[in-house]
């Protein structure tokens, strides 16, 4: 059963390894530059002779990892490794695309150049990770003899962590880490069981510990649970000799191993860390001020979420999952506090099982709070990652307070259903959240031929043509979403990078929604798109709750992504400008409800088969010469046309002539009768503002509809009566 762990460990890494593009592992770029730094035989980079690119990690990090990297990649040639660092300049998010670079044919399959070459690095903390999974089982094994299935789960917990996964499988000297320090914890509770440190183990004590010294400046840490491990030996056995020797060979392991590189710093910058190169170097990350406890905590609860899976830039698993691990992890936390509890009264556990829990818990801590150190003074830091060099105690603890809730010859059922979970969660993740972060649309060859809207095509500064779009539903109500439909088709090479703008539009034009995004949902940047090639573009758009019912109305264009004032122009087919966006076909808003509205003055006035009106109110009563008048019309709708009628307001003096009059659609257009429903209730405001020298008198407010194009008048039936000539008096005006 172990070697099908390692087995699946091994080519799930190796999955996650080519689902992920170059250089979207956390800081792979800066990782594999200092490789090929090294493997071009330039030696140690410093501040006086190395470009700040590898600066960045040559100067934090010890050369270990990245000198058996260019070992590894050395003999590959890499001359296109600045075409491959193509930058994303507008990374961030969905609609600048999660991607820290853009991705072109020249990594596709059968690997070659640099591609090749990180696809190999990459494949060396596959190597490490095998080991830490193995590491974890021995340790575990050391814990619980007697207990191969709880060793095996926690195999599976390292194993199966997608985040370790996909660490396993980019270009990072976390895995390396990991690696040295599951060894070297294995060996530490070897010794506590064993209760003895013989000269061959301390020489392996001293060798781990100094390869993790020279992996990573956090391998340091080590030194700490391997001196109590060695103290605690040593005062079982009341043996001088076993502490002496476990400092000995600690200590020496760290100098001759990994304390020249600290050294080396502390003679050229002062500091055994580096942290003044990277500050001369510009290193944005270190903070000008250590950020507060209280602060730093809170900021370290991402590592909830991160230590199991947050993939690249930002590629997130769905948060249900987030969810349940955190509900896992506080139950393993209830179950240790149970089992510890259970031990107390029953005294059943051996003392190397508290030993081993207490120095687990030790290690786990001394992590964490380096890493909340770390967070302070650095930015950027509350990864998961960084906990990896105690993933197998965190495994071993974890499955070990899942198990306190059961006896121990149920010990098997939490080990089976973590394992099991995570299993099916890592073959999952990059086939749910990390291939399509990073995905390309599939290419069309038939949407030139299809079936097109009116207007179509369109094209935008003859680079880029709008072959068709659809949108769905054609009507939705406030806190719901459109979708909208787009196919491309690229006409010629584009040099620029364009963001695609969607702007939702409502009553009186507000801006409901907007969209400013790289093609594709960030993914498909306009400096990839080749000519002739034809794309699908799909969007959802939420409409705000707060949205008053009206016609929608949807624009897009384009603009560089570094100029938004500067939009390409759009053409007809036929060559002629239209602007620099285009109006898409209007959609409704329809209101949430229906109900009739509880007008001042009840009518009824039917207008053919269009819309009755039911009631109105006017505002002020008695009105005044040179103010504004406001007459709110209430319609119910009975067989909408499906096209646009304007409603008139008349003022007439008692000789029937017009003294003041208003022409438009309900709701000044925002409402238009095309988009009207059988039964819907509109209400329907008006303003006018009365002529200054109209004279105090009686005069009568009359309404009718008209179709815009030929001007003919809508039929009025008042009472049952015919009205004359359409235009029916609904009321009586004063103004004083």
């Amino acid at each position: 059963m172990l070697i099908a762990i390692l087995v699946l460990f091994a080519v799930l890494s190796i999955v996650y390894n080519v689902a992920t593009p170059l250089f979207e592992g956390p800081d792979e770029a800066a990782h594999f530059l200092y490789i090929d730094y090294l493997a071009t035989g330039k030696g140690l980079p410093a501040l006086d002779d190395a470009p700040r690119e590898v600066l960045w990690e040559g100067l934090q990090q010890p050369p270990l990892y990245y000198a058996l990297g260019a070992l590894l990649t050395g003999w590959v040639e890499r001359s296109d490794l600045r075409e491959l660092l193509w930058h994303n300049p507008h990374r961030g998010g969905e609609t600048g695309g999660i991607n820290l670079y853009y991705h072109s044919t020249p990594e596709a399959f059968p690997y070659r150049g640099t591609t090749l070459a990180v696809h190999l690095a990459r494949l060396l903390n596959t190597l490490c990770g095998v080991v830490t999974v193995l590491a974890t089982f021995l340790a575990a094994r050391e814990i619980f003899p007697r207990s191969a299935v709880f060793a095996l789960g926690a195999a599976a917990v390292v194993a199966f962590n997608p985040q370790f996964l996909f660490t396993g499988g980019s270009v990072s000297n976390d895995g390396l880490l990991a690696m040295w320090c599951a060894l070297g914890i294995w060996l530490l509770l070897r010794m506590l069981r064993r209760n003895d440190l013989s000269r061959r183990d301390a020489l392996w004590l001293g060798l781990i510990a100094g390869l993790a010294a020279a992996a990573k400046s956090s391998g340091l840490a080590f030194a700490v649970p391997a001196a109590l491990a060695v103290a605690i030996t040593a005062r079982r056995r009341r043996s001088w000799a076993i502490l002496w020797r476990g400092c000995a060979a600690v200590t020496s392991g760290i100098i001759l191993l990994g304390g020249w590189w600290y050294f080396r710093n502390l003679g050229l910058y002062g500091d055994p860390l580096a942290r003044n190169g990277l500050i001369a170097i510009g290193a944005d990350i270190i903070r000008p001020e250590a950020l507060p406890l209280g602060e730093t905590l809170v900021y370290s609860t991402w590592l909830q979420k991160s230590f199991w899976g947050v993939f690249g830039n930002g590629v997130l698993m769905d948060f249900a999952v987030y969810h349940a691990l955190e509900v896992a992890m506080r139950v393993s936390l209830l179950g240790l506090a149970v089992w510890l509890v259970r031990q107390m009264v029953r005294r059943s556990a051996d003392s190397v099982q508290w030993l081993s829990l207490g120095l687990l818990a030790l290690w786990s801590g001394v992590i964490y709070l380096s890493l909340v150190r770390f967070m302070q003074t650095v930015d950027a830091t509350n990864q998961g990652r960084l906990l990896f060099p105690a993933i197998s105690a965190l495994a071993i603890l974890f499955l070990w307070g899942l198990s306190g809730f059961f006896p121990e010859r149920l010990r098997v059922a939490p080990a089976v259903l973590a394992s099991t979970g995570l299993l099916v969660l890592a073959v999952v993740v990059p086939f749910r959240y990390i291939l399509p972060a990073y995905a390309h649309p599939p290419m069309r060859a038939d949407l030139a031929n299809e079936p097109a809207a009116a207007g179509m095509p369109v094209r935008f500064a003859e680079q880029i043509e709008l072959l068709d779009y659809a949108i769905t539903p054609l009507e939705v109500t406030p806190g719901n979403p459109i979708h909208v439909t787009l196919d491309w088709r690229c006409l010629a090479p584009l040099e620029a990078s364009y963001k695609l703008f969607i702007h939702v539009l409502g009553y009186d034009g507000e801006r409901l929604t907007q969209l400013d995004t790289i093609p594709y949902r960030g993914r498909f940047a306009t400096v990839l798109w080749q000519p002739g090639q034809e794309f699908r573009d799909e969007y959802d758009l939420f409409i705000t709750g707060k949205a008053r019912p009206s016609i929608g109305r949807i624009q897009i264009g384009f603009f560089p992504w570094d100029d938004p004032g500067n939009r390409l122009s759009a053409f007809t087919p036929d060559g002629r400008l239209i602007g620099d966006h285009i109006d898409l076909a209007p959609f409704k808003i329809a209101p949430r409800t229906n109900e009739r509205p509880a007008a001042t003055t009840a009518t009824h006035i039917a207008f053919g088969d269009i819309a009755t009106l039911t009631g109105y109110d006017l505002q002020p009563v008695p009105a005044h010469a040179g103010e504004p008048l406001t007459w709110t019309l209430y319609w119910e709708a009975k067989m909408p046309p499906g096209v646009d009628y304007t409603v008139f307001v008349h003022v007439l003096d008692r000789a029937a002539n017009i003294v003041a009059q208003q022409d438009m659609p309900p709701q000044g257009g925002n409402y238009p009768t095309s988009i009207w429903a059988t039964g819907e209730f509109i209400a329907d405001p008006r303003t006018l503002t009365l002529p200054e020298d109209l004279p105090a008198g009686t005069y009568a407010l009359a309404v009718g509809w008209y179709e815009p194009g030929s001007g003919q008048r809508l039929p009025a039936t008042a009472a049952g009566q015919p009205v004359p000539d359409g235009r029916a008096v609904v009321c009586a005006l004063e103004v004083e």
